[in-house]
């Protein structure tokens, strides 16, 4: 509400959250603003961008790639193998609750948490082989489709480090958006 902006009721919920995320032995709070005036308030309570994604948009091309449908369970054992060191895993209730959004698929040297409306796939994470992105959509009879992956261009997760020896991860895959 308008109203209550600018008077550090955020800054104060916060605070209340850190102390007791710290309490219960956490080292560091990770979050994804949803828009860059976000970004820029977190900022100003003490966050700092820890990592980055690269999205971008394909077409579908002609050749398929192979792909099958694959449970929570598998592609969290499977997302290990395709993760860069020090990534946030985010399995368990993270993949139980990503699965009311998306499907999961996996392919040669490809895992993929992707959902599509209207013949346009939205992956919400690309591990692996990124050439593949074309020959994905023609498997999945969409039109074109829009992919996030480990990148260095987008600013994605923040951190705020509980403890002085916190260690911002390399990583960080699912923002739920």
């Amino acid at each position: 509400d308008p109203f209550h902006r600018g008077k550090g009721l955020c800054r104060h919920l916060l605070a209340d959250t850190h102390r007791l995320l710290k309490s219960q032995g956490y080292s560091a709070v990770l979050l994804v603003p949803a828009e860059e005036s976000l970004r820029i308030m977190y900022e100003k309570l003490g966050y700092r961008t820890c990592t980055h994604v690269a999205e971008f948009e394909s077409a579908a091309g002609s050749v398929p790639v192979p792909l099958r449908a694959i449970g929570p369970e598998e592609f969290a054992a499977l997302r290990r193998r395709f993760l860069p060191p020090s990534a946030v895993l985010q399995e368990q209730e993270n993949l139980a609750f990503l699965s009311r959004q998306a499907q999961f698929y996996t392919g040669v040297n490809v895992l993929m948490a992707a959902y599509s409306e209207d013949r346009q796939l939205t992956a919400l994470e690309l591990l692996g082989d990124r050439a593949a992105a074309s020959g994905i959509l023609r498997t999945l009879d969409c039109q074109k489709g829009r992919f996030r992956c480990p990148g260095t261009q987008v600013p994605f997760a923040m951190m705020h480090a509980l403890i002085p020896e916190a260690v911002a991860p390399s990583y960080f895959g699912f923002a739920f958006d």
